[in-house]
């Protein structure tokens, strides 16, 4: 968790809820950095101790890594999930096929949507619509604090929901 204590804390400095432009920002800096505990929350998610919640005040954060990106989400007033992927398919492997593979974790609107991709030629599309459906799985999954034990099929992306704010999703496709 040492890392994870410097990433956040970089981003914290980034996003100006930590000052380093002074002394006393400084300062803050080193004494919050001192201060970081962890504990896992009832379902093993990561979360700041009581005692540095207490002393420092609310604050949220989730991480995901997928080589050789780290994504650091921080916020003062809600809990939050954040994932990052690579869209790619494994080597070798047809979408259809994977997509068979983690049948079980897609709902039957997302697989119908990306199979009919798939069959229209458009593959690229079906494949964002995949990692897409997965990112957003895996955030919410982290946001609840429950993690791989969520029955993921329960969640459906909607690209309607995401227009309507009951969602954010950040989506850059490299």
């Amino acid at each position: 968790m040492h890392m994870v204590s410097r990433l956040i804390l970089r981003v914290m400095t980034q996003n100006q809820l930590l000052s380093t432009e002074d002394n006393e920002g400084v300062s803050k800096r080193l004494e919050l950095w001192n201060a970081v505990e962890f504990w896992n929350g009832e379902f093993g998610k990561p979360q700041f101790s009581q005692k540095f919640l207490d002393e420092w005040g609310t604050l949220h954060f989730n991480i995901s890594h997928d080589w050789p990106w780290v994504l650091v989400g921080v916020d003062q007033k809600n809990e939050l999930g954040v994932d990052i992927t690579h869209v790619s398919v494994p080597r070798n492997t047809h979408l259809l096929t994977f997509l068979n593979e983690l049948g079980s974790q897609f709902s039957l609107a997302e697989v119908s949507c990306i199979t009919d991709l798939v069959n229209m030629g458009l593959y690229k599309q079906a494949e964002e619509i995949l990692f897409t459906c997965w990112a957003v799985k895996e955030a919410i999954s982290k946001q609840t604090g429950i993690g791989l034990g969520m029955d993921y099929k329960s969640i459906s992306y909607n690209p309607n929901a995401i227009k309507n704010n009951v969602f954010k999703v950040v989506l850059f496709i490299v």
